[in-house]
């Protein structure tokens, strides 16, 4: 069974672009490479809602990468791929991208990370492309911030010798 994110409708990342003036093409014209994060459940999601569309994940978490190829593999996708990999050194063959997406990573990551984030996208956003680059600020953030260390310390607890 698909994990939730993949199972959610999407129209595409043409919306935005249409609000901001930017009238986007057919499907098969939107490659879409989608940064950090460790687990690409937006972008399979995307993937499996436009099977013309090309699309590329990179995020420095082996496990999450491995976990995201398993449920592409279980969609049976073959118009994605996901990569282990620093999201702010990516290779230059990886061509140009109508669209590149980086959701909430700014807000955890180091100021050296935030900067490759924004060279990536320099590099590799094609002409008139769009890049969506998002941070988790207050209150919904501050809500995260929270409990994060709650939960921390309750596993803390639980993993305490008896």
């Amino acid at each position: 069974r698909p994990a939730p994110a993949a199972r959610r409708r999407t129209r595409g990342p043409g919306t935005a672009p249409w609000l901001g003036g930017r009238v986007a093409g057919p499907a098969a014209d939107w490659p879409c490479l989608g940064l950090g994060g460790g687990d690409a459940g937006p972008v399979v999601a995307l993937a499996h809602g436009l099977p013309d569309a090309r699309f590329v994940g990179y995020a420095l978490a082996p496990t999450a990468v491995a976990r995201d190829n398993d449920l592409i593999g279980a969609l049976g996708l073959t118009n994605i791929e996901v990569r282990d990999g620093d999201v702010a050194a990516l290779p230059d063959e990886l061509g140009t991208f109508d669209y590149i997406v980086s959701h909430g990573v700014f807000s955890w990551v180091p100021a050296v990370a935030r900067q490759g984030i924004l060279r990536v996208c320099g590099r590799h956003l094609a002409p008139a492309g769009v890049a969506y680059v998002s941070s988790n600020a207050n209150p919904t953030g501050l809500l995260r911030e929270m409990a994060r260390p709650m939960l921390r310390y309750h596993l803390q607890i639980r993993r305490a010798p008896v």
